[in-house]
């Protein structure tokens, strides 16, 4: 068991540069493209509002120029340098912008001015690790909060002596919270370790959302160890912590906000109160039995919270898969059915300990008997415990997975064109896929227009204006007579003519040619 928890979490953690939050939609000019005169302004088009950090415009020669962006709603707009204006060749400019949910994207878009030169040399990378780094930091904060202000919350609801591991979690909430900080903004800028002693990494850190939900957090550890035995204390610190998930996120940020933050809130509460109640009754005074009295008061209280937490939490994953068959589609999905399950098996447990385990307690007429259901109580609350260590863990990693309804929609795109030539046509239909890569299809025709079976069909692709020739279609004929390629890559958007050599006899080849429209 204890096996497969370390391999899950190493799952979650493994680096995941390839999921993105905001997500380029378009630009103009556009990817690959080649344009006769520069434009005015480059337009960068995001599937959600962004904020620009860092874009660097790296000429046809190598020459790197910072360049500022006037961000308006998902639109960042780019004034050309001026010494770019004229510069023939390919030009790269690499971007680097943060969501609403503060979460930083990067990439890197290409176009040519006159005609293709070869690509410079692209501006450094992000220092890997970043978003990992947010994630673990993440993860140790939540822990802080649940097992120092909740088991300070339990104790204090229990009336009981506040243990040393419970101070000792809530004093840690405050390294946590740094760190997760400072884990934000070497994130945020793609900077290396060594680049925490940059005053500006820390001002950028200290403006986004990340860091409220730090700073609350914070707040809340200090006043729950300031609070002493006080019951009114302790709640309000427990208000605050589940307060603080509701600053950034993108369950928090999802629409309508109004809803969506309380909601969110309130689920954080409710689950910062089952994970600090449970180690309170796991061990009352050092204790070795639990009373039916206490599983009972528990059982009342918990009833309520936990049903929250459960409408609330299907609440939030409603609004963030969209639909329901999605969470089969995607890692966001499979990391909320891994937690689904978890929560199942959490409710067993919790429902063995309402249902079975209080009324052997209950009904104990010995010593012996009550003290051997007490033992049992123990071992189930500490694998609830367990379990919930283990939630909080991997929610974290959410941070890694943008839900479904932030992502872009990516229908592919279709364009037509028809080649005519004296003994055959061809109707072709050329799609980009939703990762970009162009696939055809061609139906072919006689020259009345009645249907064509070949003896061979090939096709080849060129660009003069790029001097690129012979690039090769692998066709293949379907059962209904349709011819299909293999999707596949193509290094510039424009300027492509398609060949078809259609052999109709051993002794007929009809070469049918036509440039492809540029795909939208």
């Amino acid at each position: 068991m204890l096996a497969r928890l370390l391999l899950l979490l190493a799952v979650v953690f493994m680096p995941a540069v390839a999921l993105a939050h905001a997500q380029l939609q378009t630009a103009s000019p556009q990817e690959a493209s080649i344009v006769a005169e520069m434009p005015a302004e480059l337009m960068l088009v995001f599937n959600e509002p962004v904020s620009p950090l860092r874009l660097v415009w790296i000429s046809p020669d190598g020459r790197q120029t910072e360049v500022a962006a006037r961000a308006h709603d998902n639109r960042l707009a780019l004034d050309v340098p001026p010494a770019m204006r004229d510069q023939a060749g390919t030009h790269l400019v690499s971007w680097r912008v943060v969501s609403s949910d503060g979460h930083p994207v990067s990439g890197t878009l290409s176009f040519s001015l006159g005609s293709p030169s070869a690509p410079p040399t692209a501006a450094a990378q992000a220092a890997p690790g970043g978003s990992t780094a947010v994630v673990l930091a993440r993860a140790a904060l939540t822990l802080t909060l649940a097992f120092g202000v909740g088991v300070l919350f339990g104790a204090a609801l229990f009336s009981q002596s506040r243990s040393p591991s419970a101070m000792v979690a809530a004093w840690l909430t405050f390294p946590a919270g740094l760190g997760l900080i400072a884990a934000h903004g070497l994130d945020l800028t793609g900077s290396p370790l060594a680049a925490l002693a940059d005053p500006a990494l820390w001002r950028t850190a200290l403006s986004t959302p990340l860091a409220l939900t730090a700073g609350l957090a914070m707040a809340a550890a200090a006043l729950a160890l300031a609070s002493g035995p006080s019951r009114a204390g302790a709640t309000l610190a427990l208000a605050l912590a589940g307060g603080s998930f509701a600053l950034s996120g993108h369950a928090a940020g999802a629409a309508p906000v109004a809803l969506m933050a309380p909601a969110m809130a309130l689920h954080a509460t409710c689950a910062l109160f089952w994970a600090g109640t449970l180690p309170v009754l796991f061990v009352r005074d050092g204790a070795r039995t639990l009373t039916a009295g206490e599983l009972a008061r528990y059982s009342r209280l918990a009833l309520p919270l936990v049903s929250a937490l459960l409408v609330t939490g299907l609440v939030l994953a409603a609004v963030q898969l969209g639909s329901p068959e999605r969470i089969f589609a995607s890692a966001y999905g499979a990391l909320l059915g891994i937690k689904l399950m978890l929560v199942s098996g959490l409710l067993v447990l919790a429902l063995y300990n309402r249902f079975r385990l209080t009324p052997r307690l209950a009904a104990a007429t010995t010593p012996d008997a009550e003290t051997g259901a007490g033992r049992l109580a123990r071992r189930t609350i500490g694998s609830e415990i367990l379990i919930i260590a283990v939630i909080l863990v991997l929610v974290a990693g959410f941070r890694l997975t943008p839900p479904p309804r932030a992502l872009a929609p990516t229908t592919p795109v279709e364009v037509s064109l028809h080649l005519h030539g004296q003994a055959a046509m061809a109707d072709v239909r050329i799609t980009r896929q939703d990762d970009g890569r162009v696939g055809l299809s061609v139906v072919l025709m006689d020259g009345d227009g009645a249907p064509l079976a070949p003896k061979d069909l090939t096709g080849s692709l060129s660009n003069p204006s790029a001097g690129l020739a012979g690039l090769r279609l692998a066709l293949t004929r379907q059962s209904d007579g349709l011819y299909v390629s293999e999707p596949m890559s193509l290094p510039l958007a424009a300027g492509w003519v398609l060949q078809l050599d259609v052999l109709i006899t051993d002794f007929q080849l009809q070469k049918l040619s036509e440039p492809l429209p540029a795909l939208p």
